[in-house]
């Protein structure tokens, strides 16, 4: 468990860095920023394929996948609907 807990984080880690570099300029690197928020997006409904099949995991990956299904829809709307200068 630990070697897995440390691969996941480290692959946080970079995807947090690799989306956080995108949203400096959201212009250019408009098709990363959706790709990046389409994975968040799904990594939310992998959760719920993983609870339908093998049953709800605790409160806090229950949040966790809540925010994987709210956050990128929102942050994707953010983005559309903010002036481009």
């Amino acid at each position: 468990m630990d070697s897995e807990d440390r691969f996941y984080a480290t692959l946080f880690l970079g995807f947090g860095a690799a989306l956080m570099w995108c949203s400096r300029d959201l212009q250019t690197q408009d098709a990363l920023f959706g790709a990046l928020l389409v994975t968040f997006f799904l990594s939310g409904v992998s959760r719920i394929v993983s609870a339908v099949a093998v049953g709800w995991p605790n409160q806090l990956f229950v949040l966790l996948g809540a925010l994987e299904l709210a956050l990128p829809p929102l942050f994707w709307s953010w983005h559309r609907f903010t002036p481009r200068q």
